[in-house]
């Protein structure tokens, strides 16, 4: 903010501060304004549109110079009325989804300069590398946290561990951080008796720790018809996060199941060790043993935990479901009255990244774990390109949606995957 733009505010506040005495005067001492009064509110009130004017004069110019630069900062642009400094969190909110709704639905060169501001200033605050030069007149827009919101919880319906009860950790950028890892479920205390002569021998518990990366994901383009963008009353934020929600789901899925850890997140399948690896009985079908077995993979120290349970395919859950246990009575309890589906007395989440049985020997069908072992991490906020160029001959926009997440597991001891046996 330049001296001359702060003095004009500092003058316009005492104008307005002037203005509200002389008023507040009259009503305390319960009479009209005399002659004096109004002849200094006139000239209160003469001085703060003046001043007004020339503020609004000297913003633009540093708007003008701004975008001459490439830049925008949050210094350079105005934040509009003084009186929203005492806005709830939920109201700002509300300014921000219906900035970023106006640049979506008609283009970053629609927006108020309060608009522009509050998106400069979520870019800024959101310290993501490949946003940190992007601003409302570049390529794209930051979501807000509503739209971060909404991608995570529609990525879960796709994203089985998360589902399951993933430990989630939302982050303000993509900045290096690790996770404790380890494991000690192998020590044991001991009795010593009154004033020993030598103290118990150490044991180290085994930990350590893990990258915890965020990777950017990008969803594929996604069009919207300019008709529907015309309409007022089409949220296109939210309809454009619902189809990247699924597409970013889908993928990020993939690699918190089966990822190898290296430019991408770590697996679930692919972090657990030899040891943790039970055969299935038959390659054909699922069987209550198997069940059993995968379960006894796993210390009993983890099976309590709310979030421990098995990740199946859908296909492999419907056989499951038809499953008895050794005395004859259904080992599947539907979901009801807010308890969620539950198999042999542990939750059950479909995950279409694991094999279906019949398939090729070896592949991993089935884990069963306790979830909260694994860390995801997601990063506020979206990024949200706008292209009305490309497809423009045929009446529409496209959209691209780039999100960072990562996933690594912190224990291995706490799960263990079913795979088919050799053929």
């Amino acid at each position: 903010m330049s001296t001359q733009l702060k003095m004009h505010k500092e003058k316009r506040g005492a104008a307005g501060k002037e203005m509200r005495g002389i008023l507040d005067l009259a009503k305390t001492e319960k009479r009209e304004l005399n002659e004096s009064e109004i002849e200094r509110f006139d000239q209160a009130q003469e001085d703060y549109d003046q001043h007004d004017a020339a503020i609004k004069r000297e913003e633009r110019v540093e708007q003008i110079e701004a975008e001459q630069r490439g830049t925008i900062t949050p210094a350079d642009l105005p934040i509009g009325d003084e009186t929203r400094d005492q806005e709830t969190p939920e109201e700002l909110e509300v300014r921000c989804s219906d900035a970023v709704n106006t640049a979506l639905r008609l283009g970053p060169d629609q927006l108020k300069p309060e608009q522009r501001a509050l998106l400069s200033r979520m870019a800024a605050q959101s310290g993501i590398p490949e946003t940190r030069a992007v601003t409302v007149q570049g390529i794209g827009v930051v979501g807000t946290r509503r739209t971060l919101n909404q991608l995570v919880k529609e990525m879960a319906i796709f994203d089985g561990i998360r589902q399951l009860g993933a430990s989630v950790i939302t982050t303000n950028n993509g900045n290096p951080m690790t996770i404790p890892t380890g494991t000690d479920t192998a020590n044991k205390a001991v009795i010593i008796g009154e004033a020993p002569a030598s103290s118990p021998a150490a044991v180290n518990p085994n930990l350590g720790n893990a990258a915890l990366t965020a990777y950017k994901y990008a969803a594929l383009p996604i069009e919207v018809s300019t008709e529907l963008l015309d309409d007022n009353e089409f949220d296109a934020e939210a309809h454009i996060m619902a189809m990247a929600s699924e597409r970013i789901g889908r993928g990020f899925n993939e690699h918190t199941t089966k990822g190898t850890g290296s430019g991408q997140p770590q697996g679930v399948n692919t972090a657990v060790p030899a040891g943790k690896v039970v055969e299935a009985q038959a390659n054909a079908a699922i069987d209550f043993d198997d069940l059993l077995n995968l379960k006894g993979g796993v210390d009993a120290a983890y099976w309590p935990d709310p979030s421990t349970g098995y990740q199946f395919s859908q296909t492999t859950v419907i056989g499951a479901r038809k499953l008895k246990d050794n005395e004859g009575r259904p080992i599947w309890e539907p979901a009801f009255q807010g308890n969620p589906e539950s198999m042999n007395g542990h939750r059950v989440v479909i995950n279409n990244e694991y094999a279906n049985f019949g398939a090729a020997a070896n592949q991993v069908v089935a884990s069963f774990g306790c979830a909260k072992k694994y860390y995801i991490r997601d990063v506020a906020r979206p990024l949200i390109i706008r292209d009305p160029y490309t497809a423009a001959g045929r009446g529409m926009v496209v959209f691209h949606v780039h999100s960072r997440h990562g996933g690594n597991l912190s224990d291995t001891a706490a799960f263990a995957v079913l795979d088919l046996p050799a053929a």
